[in-house]
């Protein structure tokens, strides 16, 4: 499932098909790979799949890039 929220007064708006620029938040749950693909492409990403994170330390989950964790 994809979700993608952006920012609404003081809160979050949930929003479907929205503009890469007007994205504060996607959220991934489950995706399908057309979904995961689509992501990647769109942000220019590597999204790990599940079996990849279970090989990843709970600590090197977060990275740093352009000074955004």
């Amino acid at each position: 499932m994809l979700n993608r929220y952006a920012r609404q007064g003081s809160g979050l708006l949930s929003l479907s098909n929205t503009a890469l620029s007007d994205t504060l938040w996607i959220d991934l749950f489950e995706p399908t790979p057309e979904e995961q693909r689509a992501v990647e492409a769109e942000c220019r990403v590597d999204v790990l799949t599940h079996e990849e994170m279970r090989e990843i330390e709970t600590s090197s989950h977060l990275f740093e890039e352009d000074g955004a964790v």
